[in-house]
């Protein structure tokens, strides 16, 4: 069975965080996927000192493929000011499309 939501594509930066515009804070940390929660909420949620949200912990989600179904992300912690997911930035040859169901501003 299939569940239909709402998602929201997040878009990855360049190498590191840095300070590109089109980033919501989404980047590899030691082959991890890591969102920089102040980008995020400044360049997605256009609040750079919103609060995490328990909820929000359970609301990012992954592909690798081009198909239409999506994994929930596997939270691992938060370390300075980062959310740290279990999954990988890329799985062979394909870079992960991160969602989330938080609506953007």
């Amino acid at each position: 069975m299939s569940n239909i939501i709402q998602v929201y594509k997040v878009n990855w930066g360049s190498a590191s965080i840095g300070t590109d515009p089109l980033c919501d804070g989404l980047w590899n940390n030691n082959n991890r996927i890591n969102i920089h929660w102040p980008t995020f909420c400044k360049n997605y949620l256009n609040d750079e000192n919103a609060k995490l949200k328990k909820n929000y912990l359970t609301q990012f989600y992954i592909k690798y493929t081009n198909d239409d179904n999506i994994e929930r992300m596997n939270y691992n912690g938060f370390i300075l000011n980062d959310l740290i997911f279990n999954e990988t930035p890329w799985e062979n040859f394909k870079k992960a499309k991160v969602f989330t169901t938080i609506e953007p501003f």
